[in-house]
């Protein structure tokens, strides 16, 4: 199967229903909450990858803990809401059937999205404990690649995953109009925000971790993460919502929640200090770590990737956008390497910057390809969804 025919749209099911207003109105708003959910999981996050290395981690439910455990314990209540609500408009007959919903458990009825980012809520709600536990018995660590770590962050990564599949559901079914556009709106600001979440692995790429030996030479990760992770982003906002333009919107989205962080974890910081009775350590970071590892460079790639969609849809030759996204997530790696200063300065004095980022770049490119070819499958799945 060629790009093309991968880019071109999906057959929908024939008796497709057309969303009403007001279950579309109740959808999205469940969509806008889980968002919403994950902004403050990420923000969250980020407030905690600053605690730890500045401050430490002293206990489990520290501020910047109990603000991610807002957004995980909202993401799952929203879904789940909306879950129990369709499957009790499905008992009685109201409006939810198959051509707009998927049953589950034999029991429950509900939007295969909200399904996910409920079972990704829940998943994460459980890697909390395990991870303290981790801790207990292996000590405290600043590694973000830890077990349950990854589990929280991959928990999280599927609940917007799920409000991406619910929003384009209601793409699938809604007819132009003003809840279309929301619609389309929400989905760029889903995209960026599950890809925040996807990206909160980059930090611990600028450590002494993100060094490795392959074959002898000295090869860092981050440039394969950034064109891996930053591909699946492109693709899947450009070719998900359908629309020229769709990958600027996602990319200004998650230039905005870049520019938040810095704003907001330092005045956090100051505020959580006070209140907790600690001070920074000697050796505390002044940057604000998730920021500074976040790529400032999505946006530029976002406009190019837009421009080449709209001139080869002229063409009939959208194929060819395709592998120009996925060279422009390459193209991010020449532009962002926190990686470079924050190795030399702290972990390797003697790092040939130039060799390692080369030494990379054969991973990188494989990263883009794989993150692009995920991006389509995804796709798939977004075109073809209807509840």
């Amino acid at each position: 199967m060629t790009a093309a025919n991968l880019l071109q749209p999906s057959a929908l099911p024939t008796a497709r229903a057309e969303a009403s207003v007001g279950e579309a109105r109740l959808r999205l708003g469940a969509a806008a909450v889980v968002l919403l959910a994950l902004a403050t999981f990420i923000i969250g996050t980020a407030w905690d990858i600053q605690w730890h290395p500045s401050v430490g981690r002293d206990r489990l439910l520290t501020l910047p803990h109990q603000a991610m455990l807002a957004g995980i314990t909202l993401s799952g209540l929203a879904s789940l809401a909306l879950v129990l609500l369709d499957s009790l408009r499905a008992r009685r007959g109201s409006g939810v059937h198959d051509g707009n919903s998927t049953r589950i458990l034999g029991i429950f009825r509900a939007p295969i999205g909200f399904i996910l980012a409920g079972f990704g809520a829940l998943v994460t709600a459980l890697a909390f404990p395990l991870d303290d536990y981790w801790h207990v018995l292996y000590g405290i660590d600043v590694t973000l690649w830890a077990p349950f770590h990854v589990m929280i962050m991959g928990g999280m990564a599927m609940v917007g995953f799920g409000a991406l599949y619910a929003l384009a559901s209601e793409l699938n079914r809604l007819p132009d109009g003003r809840a279309r556009s929301i619609a389309r709106l929400l989905f760029s600001l889903g995209v960026a925000l599950t890809l925040a979440t996807i990206m909160l692995m980059l930090p611990q790429a600028n450590d002494d971790e993100g060094l490795i030996l392959l074959a002898g030479r000295e090869v860092v990760l981050y440039p394969a993460m950034l064109a891996g992770m930053s591909a699946l982003g492109l693709v899947v906002s450009l070719w998900g919502a359908r629309r020229a333009g769709a990958a600027t919107l996602m990319a200004l989205a998650f230039f905005l929640l870049r520019g938040l962080l810095f704003w907001f974890v330092p005045g956090a910081m100051a505020f959580a200090l006070e209140v907790e009775g600690y001070s920074l350590r000697p050796n505390a970071p002044e940057s604000v770590i998730l920021a500074f590892s976040y790529p400032w460079s999505l946006l530029p790639a976002a406009l190019v990737t837009d421009l080449a969609y709209s001139l080869a849809r002229r063409g009939g030759r959208e194929g060819t956008a395709l592998w120009i996204a996925a060279a422009a997530a390459v193209g991010m790696t020449f532009l962002d390497r926190p990686w470079a200063s924050v190795m030399t300065s702290f972990y390797f004095p003697n790092l040939d910057v130039q060799a390692a980022f080369w030494n990379a770049f054969p991973l990188t490119l494989l990263a883009a390809v794989l993150g692009t070819a995920v991006a389509l499958l995804i796709r798939r799945g977004l075109d073809r969804t209807v509840g």
